[in-house]
């Protein structure tokens, strides 16, 4: 027998109402099954609080279901601080009682709405987990590739600047922007609401990809001219990063008719994501807690 868990993340208490639309009672919901009293069940059946226990007895006397089967404990606060334990039922067992009640009827309507409502909690759940699973990826990703962006552009400046006669690192990195964006990284900020500096803290992973495929294919081609024997100046490696970053700009709006600077910025910074992702690393090492008990009636 297992303790009834009614945690925050899942536990719910869900008006029922019956045939006629009468609220009768709150159902617990602990995110797997629909749980009631013996008082619950009596006043769903129209019965005495005896015959239900009598009829229970029999479902597990006879066999329909094993015993312990469907019933869990819950701890209620009753007065002075004190507690007792209330057993609860599962559908298995309500449906079981309704029926050897004579109850078919509301037995029916009970099932069906309970059906409903299992039907559209699973139906929620695994919209969010989709949400979930698509927000844990799109944090991995920018993780992943604002991390590639400072190493990415390390490593072209050191091309640049000991294989080709670059010396205005600044100047040589925003002709990669202006190619991307057709505009300066200050105009791209204030045209999404970026604060000034932060571009790669907000932007997105499909964003920051770009700018990844960016310093990767510049430092590539810099670095195969060099082998060449060619050290470009200054406004040659200049050109060529431009040339790069606006193939890239081509690409993504071939690929997605959208062009780079029209790319949303997410809402949180890159901050936030290390910090969700502390977190989600500390709950697969601690596990889940159970979270804050509700009463149940």
């Amino acid at each position: 027998m297992d303790e009834l868990s009614t945690g925050a993340e899942k536990g719910e208490l869900i008006e029922y109402q019956d045939e006629s639309g009468v609220a009768l009672f709150s159902v617990a919901y602990d995110g797997d099954n629909l749980w009631l009293t013996q008082e619950q069940i009596a006043k769903l059946f129209g019965v005495t609080k005896q015959a239900v226990s009598k009829h229970i007895s029999n479902v597990y006397r006879d066999g329909e279901l094993e015993a312990g089967q469907g019933v869990n404990l819950k701890l209620i606060p009753v007065d002075n601080g004190q507690v007792h334990e209330v057993a609860h039922y599962n559908l298995d067992v309500i449906i079981s009682v309704g029926y050897r009640a004579r109850k078919s009827k509301t037995a029916t309507h009970f099932r069906r709405w309970s059906t409903q409502v299992l039907r559209d909690r699973l139906t929620g759940a695994t919209a969010t987990a989709v949400r979930l699973a698509a927000e844990l990826q799109e944090d991995t990703m920018r993780l992943l590739a604002r991390g590639q962006i400072d190493d990415g552009t390390d490593r072209l400046i050191d091309v640049a600047t000991n294989k080709h006669h670059v010396t205005n690192k600044s100047s040589f990195l925003e002709a990669g922007d202006q190619g991307i964006y057709h505009m300066d990284r200050c105009e791209v900020e204030e045209s999404k609401g970026i604060p000034e500096g932060e571009l790669y803290e907000y932007a997105g992973s499909t964003e920051l990809g770009m700018h990844v495929f960016r310093l990767t294919q510049t430092a590539a081609a810099l670095t195969k001219d060099a082998r060449g024997g060619y050290r470009h100046d200054q406004e040659e490696a200049e050109a060529i990063h431009k040339d790069i970053a606006e193939r890239i700009r081509a690409m993504s709006h071939l690929n997605s008719g959208v062009f780079p600077e029209e790319l949303p910025a997410s809402r949180d910074n890159i901050e936030a994501v290390k910090q969700r992702s502390i977190e989600r690393r500390s709950q697969r090492r601690g596990g889940l807690g159970e979270g804050t008990q509700v009463p149940l009636l």
